[in-house]
């Protein structure tokens, strides 16, 4: 698999650059990527989002329009039939993790987001709390399913774009404690299923459907999205 985030060195003092690619050793035409998030995406967050990024517009990757979420976990390439590699995610997976998300029966909460930090590949917006409830909706998400590029050390995070050269950490972590952010709390009401073009990096989201935790009721954003999306991402070809 090729990544968009290229290493300059086998170093963690600097950040990881990112750079616009099709990455067709990695989708293998296979045309969309999807992942369960919490949707973030609304007027209190978008100005903070925005006002951010342009205080960090010179060190990152142009073109980055992804809607403000919280990813839960990662899902890999939608395929109507069985999984032939370990990155796809048949229909029948998404039936097993709506199984654990009504079974868990987690109620509708509330994120505090705070202060900007980072990662080596990028910049971000912290989820201070509660993060139990984010463990729990993963962990349900993730018991019968193998996320593709799995990582141990998960952290709640609103991600404000991506790196576009190398850095000096400790200089980004500088300026980052530096940015005036408002605490800013996130009513969370459902999960979204979304997807995204695989070729194009910090692309837009798609969603294609929400479980509803006050009901636990799981409902398509348009008719049909399901259907389109499992239909138009065939197994990878060998």
């Amino acid at each position: 698999m090729s990544s968009p985030i290229l290493p300059p060195e086998p170093t963690a003092a600097h950040t990881l650059a990112a750079h616009h690619g099709d990455y067709r050793d990695w989708h293998r035409g296979r045309p969309a990527y999807a992942l369960w998030a919490i949707d973030a995406d609304t007027p209190a967050i978008q100005a903070q989002v925005g006002r951010l990024q342009a205080e960090l517009a010179p060190l990152l990757l142009p073109g980055y329009v992804r809607q403000p979420h919280i990813t839960l976990t990662i899902c890999g390439f939608p395929c109507a039939g069985n999984a032939v590699v370990d990155d796809d995610f048949p229909r029948r997976q998404l039936d097993t993790q709506l199984a654990a998300l009504a079974a868990l029966q987690s109620r509708p909460f509330t994120l505090h987001l705070g202060a900007a930090d980072t990662f080596l590949a990028a910049p971000y917006l912290a989820v201070d709390a509660p993060h139990a409830q984010v463990a729990r909706l993963r962990q349900a998400l993730a018991a019968h399913h193998a996320e593709p590029g799995h990582n141990p050390d998960y952290r709640p995070h609103l991600t404000l774009g991506l790196y576009a050269a190398p850095h000096p950490l400790a200089d980004i972590q500088a300026r980052l404690a530096a940015l005036p952010t408002r605490p800013l709390t996130l009513e969370v009401r459902h999960l979204s299923l979304m997807h995204y073009q695989p070729a194009a990096i910090g692309g837009r989201l798609t969603e294609a459907a929400r479980f509803h935790l006050d009901d636990r009721g799981f409902r398509e954003s348009a008719p049909g999205a399901l259907d389109r999306l499992f239909a138009a991402s065939g197994p990878a070809p060998g």
